[in-house]
């Protein structure tokens, strides 16, 4: 790739723009082929500059992504009216449906810090149960969780992930 800066910094952006999840380093090397340190400094300089209005590079788990700046997305979000959740959001939910039950601190460990608000409204919402066990709480999935995602019983939704594999691990 030629290394003129406007047609990387466009490059990158393009790729953000245009890929439904979070690209890591790697993923943005396969288009721009310049070194990873350097592209990661591109992208430290452009969520500095934030040339951007109502969007915003975010990054997250060591990959990057557009999205919407908070203070327009309650006026926005009705354009996309599939995405009831943040991407934040999903990925705990995610988490939490793949253990079902799981204990919160374990949640956390995983998330982070910001797993709290997603449990707090989560819980809002209907999708997840709480119960005090010892001194952290065990998260379950609610009834409204499996009929938002066509499942019907937890223990279909067990069985789907019985067919899955975790990152890392072979299937036995």
């Amino acid at each position: 790739m030629d290394e003129n800066k406007s047609e990387i910094y466009a490059l990158i952006e393009a790729s953000l723009f245009i890929c439904p999840r979070p690209l890591t380093l790697a993923d943005l090397y396969s288009v721009v082929k310049i070194p990873k340190k350097k592209i990661e400094a591109i992208l430290e300089q452009m969520i500095k500059n934030n040339n951007y209005k109502g969007i915003e590079i975010a990054k997250e788990n060591n990959a990057y992504y557009f999205k919407v700046c908070d203070k327009y997305l309650n006026y926005v979000s009705k354009f996309n009216p599939n995405k009831d959740f943040s991407r934040a959001q999903t990925e705990t939910l995610a988490y939490i449906a793949y253990k079902n039950p799981v204990m919160q601190s374990d949640i956390i460990k995983v998330r982070g810090n910001r797993a709290y608000d997603h449990i707090k409204d989560l819980l809002k919402n209907g999708f997840i149960d709480i119960e005090p066990a010892g001194h952290t709480n065990k998260i379950s999935v609610t009834n409204k969780f499996l009929n938002y995602f066509g499942v019907n019983s937890k223990e279909e939704l067990k069985e789907y992930f019985e067919g899955k594999k975790e990152v890392g691990e072979e299937k036995e």
